[in-house]
């Protein structure tokens, strides 16, 4: 059996971080590549990194050349700092690069949004999850895999009060 190439998006963050752990020790992969801003370090010989811009992605188009795309690109409007630069991350990041490894031949694409995603939702971070999901459906890939967390939870880099209250609240009920 012919051993597949994956590439991952958003490696540094909390999901992305474990998803890569899980990728490499699999054995499902020969290769798992990530595309990241900046070079985490890491060695291992079934990966392959490539820094580049989120926003000129299509440079890159090459790298996109894999059998699966794990998409786990997410930021928060604190640290996006505006409604704008957030949708930017959350959804054009994503659907660019869904649309970049279909035609350079990716078969599956796995994103990761959040519970609630809805395209009509009041809430601006639902509104955005449930648009690049709607838009997502129009990439004619074979098959594409939403997966709609709850709170995540876990050691981040960066403190987010509003998650230690929700786990907190969680927590009780």
């Amino acid at each position: 059996m012919k051993k597949r190439k994956a590439l991952l998006l958003g490696s540094s963050g909390l999901t992305g971080g474990h998803l890569l752990r899980l990728l490499l020790e699999s054995g499902m992969y020969e290769e798992v590549r990530i595309f990241v801003r900046r070079d985490p370090g890491l060695i291992h010989p079934g990966l392959k990194i490539t820094e580049g811009s989120f926003d000129r992605m299509e440079m890159y188009e090459n790298f996109f050349t894999v059998d699966d795309i794990f998409c786990c690109l997410g930021t928060t409007i604190k640290q996006a700092g505006t409604k704008k630069a957030f949708r930017t991350v959350d959804h054009d990041y994503v659907l660019r690069a869904a649309y970049l490894g279909r035609d350079m031949g990716a078969c599956r694409f796995f994103v990761i949004t959040a519970m609630g995603a809805d395209p009509k939702s009041l809430i601006f971070y639902n509104r955005i999850k449930g648009q690049v999901e709607e838009d997502l459906r129009l990439v004619p890939f074979r098959a594409i895999h939403v997966f709609r967390p709850s709170l995540l939870l876990g050691k981040r880099s960066e403190k987010r009060a509003g998650e230690k209250l929700a786990a907190a609240l969680f927590g009780v009920f």
